[in-house]
């Protein structure tokens, strides 16, 4: 299971569980939150620190990986229209027409 997806559970279950709890013992909705959010950041801070080294870690190494750039697909008609192309440009070239000089 990829490290971000059981990092992100668990940082929603240490916020969920508490706001649920606290709640049911009776505090307002706003209050509740905000002992859920102290509590989930300290469970956070303390029994998530192996979850989210394997989380960054997983983002170090997206930036690490190099980018595979698709090769364009170069087909016969595709030659033999840039080679129309340059043909037409350097007959139109005043530098290498001598009528011009």
């Amino acid at each position: 299971m990829p490290a971000w997806l059981v990092f992100t559970v668990l940082r929603i279950l240490a916020f969920v569980v508490p706001l649920v709890v606290s709640y049911a013992l009776g505090a307002s909705v706003l209050l509740a939150a905000l002992i859920a959010a102290i509590v989930g950041f300290c469970l956070s801070v303390i029994f998530l620190s192996r979850q989210r080294r394997a989380f960054s870690g997983e983002l170090a190494e997206l930036r690490r990986r190099p980018v595979k750039r698709a090769v364009p697909d170069v087909g016969e008609d595709e030659l033999v229209e840039d080679a129309v192309v340059d043909s037409r440009s350097s007959a139109s070239r005043p530098d290498q027409d001598p009528g011009l000089r």
